[in-house]
């Protein structure tokens, strides 16, 4: 094995000691990130209502204007002239469906992106162990072949699963999926 370099060492050590200081950092920022993303949310649910009701405003007048045409016995591609180019209604017909879809969006508690699970935070308080079997060079039987010897093997870092008989891989949650038949929402559900 390849021996470590002073720089190499230095940096590990230097690493090992502010590694505390950097993971409450970074549960700081993401606090912050929460914070400013529900503050974002707030102010886009406020402009949108806002853009809503100007448009809503646009495309009326529009189709009242058009009935003014229409009183006057103008042809229809007159009439669709005006509301088309001049008035832009199209254009403020599809922006208004797609606010108010957004609106939808943001304020349904249940769609709400914001409120989405830390997947990351759900794998990282699984429990290997209560899962499947692992030896001590940390490897298991594959339940995705018939597996004499364990040939799946648990990576901690990337908590990744490979198996090196059938060729196998992913995450503890497409493991679940596979192995037990779930949906993602089903495990997810059974880790929280």
């Amino acid at each position: 094995m390849k021996e470590l370099s002073t720089r190499q060492m230095d940096f590990l050590g230097w690493f090992e000691k502010y590694k505390e200081e950097y993971k409450l950092e970074e549960i700081k920022v993401r606090d912050n990130l929460k914070e400013w993303r529900k503050e974002m949310k707030d102010i886009r649910l406020e402009w949108l209502n806002t853009s809503i009701l100007y448009l809503e405003k646009q495309i009326k007048n529009a189709y009242l204007n058009d009935g003014e045409l229409r009183k006057q016995h103008k042809p229809y591609w007159f009439r669709m002239t005006i509301l088309e180019a001049l008035r832009n209604t199209h254009h403020n017909e599809m922006l208004f469906t797609k606010y108010t879809h957004e609106r939808l969006m943001l304020s349904n508690p249940i769609i709400n992106v914001s409120n989405k699970i830390d997947i990351q935070t759900i794998k990282d308080n699984i429990n290997i162990n209560s899962i499947i079997t692992l030896n001590k060079a940390e490897f298991c039987i594959c339940p995705f072949h018939i597996d004499k010897t364990p040939s799946m093997k648990w990576y901690p870092k990337t908590q990744s699963l490979h198996c090196f008989s059938c060729g196998w891989h992913g995450d503890i949650i497409s493991f679940l999926m596979e192995r037990d038949g779930l949906t993602f929402k089903e495990v997810i559900n059974k880790l929280k």
